[in-house]
């Protein structure tokens, strides 16, 4: 991720903020080994970063977009003082976007992945999962 950093920030031509979004945090923080997927939004965004990323992402074999929770969610206001500072590389500062607002922004593809888990289910494991709860517990089953 370094590596992607430091060449993003070496077309900055003013001073910019890249919000880091998903795995990109995730490997930063130690949570997980590797990503092949890096999400980030600019502010302000950068004509020269931005004609840089698909060079960057066929030099690092990465799959860099333009995505962030606020194209998903209305998020709540303050999230840009609220996004910690990973790093500042020249004139570029690497924060993790708001992580209040990412949670927020996952909750419907949670709800989401819940309903097709509970479509999935056979009869016979809807019956157990009845029998284990209750009836009264069961009604969202």
């Amino acid at each position: 991720m370094g590596a992607f950093m430091t060449a993003l920030a070496r077309h900055a031509t003013a001073d910019v903020d890249v919000f880091l979004v998903g795995g990109t945090s995730a490997v930063l923080v130690g949570w997980r080994a590797t990503t092949i997927d890096v999400d980030l939004v600019m502010r302000p965004e950068s004509d020269a970063m931005l004609r840089a990323i698909p060079m960057l992402k066929e030099q690092l074999h990465l799959n860099v977009e333009l995505a962030s929770p606020d194209l998903f969610i209305p998020v709540p206001p303050g999230w840009e003082q609220r996004s910690p500072v990973v790093t500042r590389i020249g004139r570029v500062t690497f924060r993790h976007y708001d992580f209040v607002a990412r949670a927020l922004a996952m909750t419907p593809r949670v709800s989401a992945m819940i309903d097709r888990l509970k479509h999935a289910l056979s009869d016979r494991y809807r019956g157990a999962v009845i029998t284990a709860l209750g009836p009264t517990d069961a009604r969202s089953v």
